[in-house]
């Protein structure tokens, strides 16, 4: 059997219900976004969520909805960067930060772009365009922020990055939202997201009070996730691992430094793991994205090996 970085956390560090790991998913679980997903990629998953009695999370800009049409709703997540949490199998997703009207922002974000740069209608259509000579634009509409989603690689990237940036501003304006909201720049896109944790909001009503001033002031990413999932009674005595490939997700690698666990690199955008989180990681390395559902499998090889010794009958008999 072959072995893989997640066995050894698994099966060898930990105990799998000792657990808690938390897979980034736009790349490091690329094909879990996919709307033909193979079925037993879904069935790993579900049996490992089962292996670990639950220690498995979510963390991903994406929608809570787009996650759960992969997943069936079953599964404990945290979507948009920790916008929202569900704890358990099947619950309630739970907002963590003020809500506001997403469709509005998008409108407003649109309007402001006009004729400057070319709107298209879904990310499919930028991934289309990533070398044109000029860029386009995907307003992705998301349930606690918006994507302004850019191609990649046109000559003009920098100057229409720079524009996106004072749009998504503009629109915080017009909004009257700059108290809740910020812009952020990632590598393909500027967002309008929460800028931290809402103390009305219905998860922070579950936390420990001692937690919430903490995750208050950290806002709402990645790693405020591990304190939140950590915060919680039944993940109290787990160990954190966070598996990535970004620098959010190394973030997150470094809190579940600070509870005994750390992180699990996937290397793809990065051929090596920037010094940051070097630590962290500790040489917990998977070459590339393509490699980590075998990485998955491997590791519930290694679990069901594992549970198959413990429930083999003995060869020894006693003496009459």
């Amino acid at each position: 059997m072959n072995t893989s970085v997640l066995t050894e956390i698994f099966s060898k560090k930990h105990k799998p219900n000792q657990v808690l790991a938390q897979f980034d998913i736009d790349l490091s679980l690329r094909d879990s976004m996919c709307t033909n997903t193979p079925q037993h990629q879904r069935n790993m998953i579900l049996e490992l969520w089962d292996a670990t009695e639950g220690g498995l999370v979510f963390p991903s800009g994406r929608q809570a909805s787009s996650i759960d049409a992969t997943f069936d709703g079953q599964l404990p997540l945290a979507s948009e960067h920790h916008s929202a949490i569900r704890i358990e199998k099947a619950g309630a997703v739970l907002p963590l930060v003020a809500q506001t009207d997403t469709k509005e922002l998008a409108r407003i974000a649109k309007e402001l772009i006009g004729d400057h740069l070319r709107i298209v209608n879904s990310g499919t259509e930028v991934r289309n365009h990533y070398r044109e000579a000029t860029a386009v634009v995907y307003a992705e509409i998301k349930d606690y922020a918006i994507a302004l989603v850019h191609s990649l690689e046109c000559g003009g990237l920098d100057q229409a990055r720079g524009f996106l940036q004072e749009v998504a501003q503009d629109t915080i304006l017009q909004m009257g939202i700059e108290d809740t909201h910020k812009v952020t720049t990632g590598s393909d896109a500027i967002e309008i997201v929460p800028k931290g944790i809402d103390l009305d909001a219905p998860a922070c009503k579950i936390l420990p009070a001692d937690q919430i001033e903490l995750l208050v002031t950290q806002g709402a990413n990645k790693a405020t996730g591990v304190h939140n999932f950590m915060s919680l009674p039944q993940h109290t005595n787990r160990v954190p691992y966070m598996i990535g490939d970004s620098d959010p997700d190394g973030k997150a690698m470094l809190e579940c430094e600070k509870y005994g666990g750390g992180g699990i690199w996937v290397l793809n955008a990065n051929l090596s793991v920037p010094n940051d989180f070097a630590d962290a990681v500790g040489g917990r390395i998977i070459q590339r994205h393509e490699a980590t559902w075998d990485n998955i499998e491997a590791a519930l090889e290694a679990i069901r090996a594992q549970t198959a010794r413990v429930h083999l009958p003995s060869n020894n008999t006693s003496p009459p």
